[in-house]
């Protein structure tokens, strides 16, 4: 055989082995340690790490129990006594497979394969140990067939296909019908997810909408209420000048007043006919110029103050209280989309 050719047939081993190990790592976790040395090459040299790594793997995979009462030594800790001990363990519990199971059938391995584990040997030995331990995994949880040998009888042999092809093709069936029940399965849910969503978009529309409303109807109160105030602001300024062509008005009476009992210092009264008919003009000219409110106008007008300023506290607590509303509303509808989501990835 030429060296091509064995470097063929040990690629597609390491191959085989490598699939065979990464299909085990799904069901059962590796260590960091195994995950430094797992490689597809591996054992195309000597590999000493890689070697006690995976073959401990498999070994616990196969036979914890074994493991644990025959491979003492482990974890080596690269010391070399401990490793020459445990080398001797694995040796021994290889030797036991092929009695402890029937149908193992695996290859004999020596001592001297183990000091520097590498090349073709090696690597077929770890295949057919990967095998091994893939087939009883698969028949702890699912019922399989034998494992076909070929023998010399062709009818016999026609027959063990023929059931092969048959349990193939029952399989298919009935997996063939799992799909299509998922399928319809998955039409539905998607219908329902679409009209939860469509009725979602429908509902988040409508929130939108009265949210817009709400706010259009808050800025014309606003509006409203600034107007009222500014107009209370005029009627406050009006009064003001009331009152200051009031306090004018009193000054003048004080001055008159004043001039009536007061004389000059040459002993002169002081002409009362002018100051009296300045005084009565000043009142008249006043008295035309103020307007005609009333106290008890003034008194109702503060009370439509206080009523509108009711009124607009009354109309922001019902807007607050339909807002929580509408708020409550969306989350339900989020609430219940995501259940519908969620039916859906289960299935």
């Amino acid at each position: 055989m030429s060296a091509s050719k064995n470097t063929k047939i040990d690629r597609e081993f390491q191959e085989q082995l490598y699939t065979s190990i990464a299909l085990l790592n799904m069901i059962h976790q590796p260590s960091e340690d195994f995950l430094t040395v797992f490689r597809r090459d591996m054992f195309a040299k000597s590999n000493k790490a890689a070697f006690f790594q995976v073959v401990h793997y498999l070994l616990t995979v196969l036979n914890p129990e074994l493991v644990k009462e025959k491979l003492i030594t482990w974890p080596t800790l690269n010391v070399i006594s401990r490793e020459n001990k445990f080398r001797n363990e694995v040796l021994q519990v290889l030797n036991e497979l092929n009695s402890i199971y029937e149908d193992a059938n695996l290859p004999t391995v020596m001592s001297s394969h183990l000091v520097a584990p590498g090349g073709y040997k090696i690597i077929y030995f770890m295949y057919r140990l990967s095998q091994l331990v893939l087939y009883k995994e698969l028949k702890k949880d699912n019922e399989v067939l034998q494992r076909p040998r070929i023998g010399k009888n062709e009818e016999l042999n026609e027959t063990v296909h023929a059931n092969f092809r048959k349990v193939i093709a029952d399989i298919n069936v009935e997996t063939n019908r799992e799909v299509e029940k998922f399928e319809k399965k998955f039409e539905f849910f998607n219908k329902e997810a679409k009209k939860t969503m469509s009725e979602y978009k429908t509902t988040n529309n409508q929130l939108k909408n009265m949210k817009e409303e709400i706010d259009q109807e808050k800025s014309k109160i606003n509006n409203l209420l600034d107007e009222e105030l500014v107009e209370k602001f005029k009627t406050l300024q009006q009064k003001s000048i009331v009152i200051n062509k009031i306090t004018d008005a009193y000054t003048e009476c004080e001055s008159f007043i004043s001039q009536l009992t007061e004389h000059s210092e040459n002993g002169q009264i002081v002409d009362l006919m002018n100051s009296v008919k300045a005084l009565s003009v000043s009142l008249e000219r006043t008295i035309s110029e103020l307007p005609t409110y009333t106290l008890h106008e003034l008194e109702q007008y503060l009370d439509e103050v206080e009523k509108k300023k009711k009124e607009l506290q009354e109309l922001e607590s019902c807007l607050k209280i339909e807002h929580d509303s509408l708020v409550k509303t969306m989350d339900i509808s989020k609430a219940i989309l995501k259940n519908i989501i969620a039916d859906l990835e289960d299935e």
